[in-house]
């Protein structure tokens, strides 16, 4: 069994060109702390029957709505660490649904596994910032673990080149975290791992409501800000000549 720790029934934004339904696991390897979803990564109702009444309402949906929405984005927490995922997406191919994966690419073993077994139609995977900022942006303070992390997230970026199926990269920019010249420092890697193809989508820090850093009270404290959009949009055209596909993702 999945465990979900939400669900939304219908978005037009999720998954490009599709009616979606979203579910949310629960669970993740990061800590960042600017993580909008702190209930999913440090789920506090973890009871098996929460899970499963989650899981039930959620398929009895798909299996009612089948004629309204032609597909389904499985997001977080991190998809990828839950032991009934593979067996999920089965069961949600034989709705004859289209399927978007959302992850920060930490398993690398469990992608190649599904993208090998065409499990997937579409992935969005996070680019959280170059390594040298990688620790303080996932809130991880042991950096041998961290590089581990980052390997792997390598590692999927690179099955995700070698695979036909369409994937975009997308990161949440944060004025600390986020300098320009760090952006630009993103942009000439991807550029150097021939990563330029893809759309790589910007999207605007905001501070609404609880974040993960809200709940970890023993976290040194971190300043966070949003550039203004005329920034963001400055930033854009400064890191096409890198990345052309590079492009703001507003809501």
């Amino acid at each position: 069994m999945l465990k979900i720790g939400g669900y939304q029934k219908l978005s037009l934004q999720d998954f490009p060109g599709h009616v979606a339904a979203l579910c949310f696991t629960s669970g993740c390897q990061l800590r960042c702390p600017y993580c909008h979803n702190p209930e999913l990564v440090l789920p506090k109702n973890s009871h098996a029957e929460s899970y499963a009444a989650r899981h039930t309402a959620f398929f009895d949906y798909l299996s009612e709505r089948r004629h309204l929405i032609d597909a389904v984005v499985i997001s977080g927490g991190e998809p990828l660490i839950q032991k009934d995922l593979i067996d999920t997406l089965h069961t949600i191919r034989q709705m004859n649904l289209a399927i978007k994966l959302d992850t920060n690419g930490l398993c690398p073993d469990v992608l190649e596994r599904i993208l090998g077994d065409g499990l997937i139609d579409y992935v969005s995977l996070d680019y959280k910032n170059i390594w040298t900022h990688w620790p303080q942006t996932v809130g991880l303070r042991k950096q041998s673990k961290t590089y581990q992390l980052y390997e792997a997230w390598s590692a999927s970026l690179q099955l995700l080149q070698q695979s036909p199926i369409a994937f975009e990269l997308r990161t949440t920019v944060i004025r600390e975290l986020h300098p320009p010249k760090i952006l630009e420092d993103m942009a000439l890697d991807l550029h150097a791992r021939g990563a330029t193809q893809s759309a790589w989508f910007l999207q605007t820090y905001t501070h609404t409501g609880a974040q993960l850093r809200d709940w970890l009270p023993h976290t040194p404290p971190i300043s966070l800000s949003a550039y203004s959009l005329e920034e963001m949009r400055q930033i854009e055209q400064s890191l096409k000549p890198w990345t052309p596909a590079v492009q703001l993702r507003i809501h």
